[in-house]
């Protein structure tokens, strides 16, 4: 009997003890929902279930995204790339790295062409970056964000589905 508890007390010391040699590693791979958004010039901040449209990103690991807005009632995809953030030159101390997002330049002409060619103002609703890129940041805390760029200026945080 001795020598069972000294045992089970054993294993229950080195489970105690072990390093995660398998630590969650930040990733964009997957899918991410709106989960807040705060207005450009404001601290307010809205929750996804106070705003009046849902947004997603999908991230997969050949490098392709989709986005869907039902603001825009339009899906989009393109390619993406991600960019290490030296810690120096963060503006946000949370951030980890950056992903540019190329958008389909066919879908992008769509919608150039679907707000009446050049009303860049309604883009937006679409792109929040300047013409067919947005970047994204992914944060230490497992979470994505645009910090509002051009007229658009909210500042989004998405999280993971």
């Amino acid at each position: 009997m001795k020598n069972l508890l000294l045992l089970a007390f054993a294993v229950l010391i080195l489970t105690g003890c072990q390093n995660d040699e398998n630590p969650t590693v930040l990733t964009e791979i997957g899918e991410w929902k709106l989960e807040q958004l705060t207005p450009v010039r404001s601290t307010e901040v809205i929750t996804a279930a106070e705003l009046d449209f849902t947004e997603t990103y999908h991230f997969r690991e050949n490098g392709t995204f989709s986005k869907f807005s039902t603001r825009a009632e339009m899906e989009l995809s393109g390619t993406y790339e991600t960019v290490p953030v030296d810690p120096d030159d963060r503006f946000d101390p949370m951030l980890v790295r950056q992903l540019i997002l190329t958008f389909d330049s066919d879908q992008y002409e769509a919608i150039l062409d679907r707000e009446e060619g050049s009303n860049r103002a309604y883009v937006d609703l679409y792109i929040y970056g300047v013409d067919n890129f947005e970047v994204l940041g992914l944060r230490n805390d497992n979470s994505l964000s645009n910090g509002g760029h051009r007229s658009h200026g909210d500042f989004l945080v998405y999280t993971r589905k």
